[in-house]
């Protein structure tokens, strides 16, 4: 009996489900962040290069007059150039704490991995499906070896 399918759809489960729960658990933490953070307008200051990544300086005013300069890894320099107007959410208990409010900051990773669980759990049940029904088919052996003890 071949067990190739077999393990391939168990190692295709496994991976979707390790996929599904981080899905959920970034989508969570994200959920969670904007829950406590605060929305302020803020300017694209400076493109500094850090650690050979090139990523935007954002300037915001919190709410008591502080300006406050903030770096955003997770944003790539060229989606936003210098003197650009963003949205941006921070932790008024921690202002380091920000990100960008807009889709890719925010929910890209959940999603990608969103996207490989579901992928990853409908080989997992195609493949489970079909060994389930080959399985469930007599095989051909069996079927003529019934058909010519019949015979005799």
């Amino acid at each position: 009996m071949n067990r190739l399918p077999t393990l391939l759809a168990s190692f295709s489960f496994a991976l979707g489900a390790a996929s599904a729960i981080a899905a959920l658990t970034l989508w969570n933490q994200q959920q969670k962040f904007i829950d406590g953070a605060q929305r302020v307008p803020a300017t694209v200051a400076d493109i500094r290069e850090i650690g050979g990544k090139r990523m935007p300086v954002l300037e915001f005013t919190q709410p008591d007059g502080t300006i406050q300069h903030v770096s955003a890894p997770n944003v790539s320099a060229d989606a936003y150039p210098a003197k650009a107007k963003v949205e941006l959410l921070y932790d008024p208990v921690r202002p380091m704490q920000s990100r960008v409010a807009d889709f890719r900051s925010q929910w890209l990773t959940a999603s990608i991995f969103g996207a490989c669980a579901l992928v990853f759990l409908a080989i997992a049940g195609r493949l489970f499906r079909t060994r389930a029904r080959a399985a469930a088919r007599p095989s051909a052996k069996l079927q003529n070896g019934a058909a010519s003890r019949r015979k005799r």
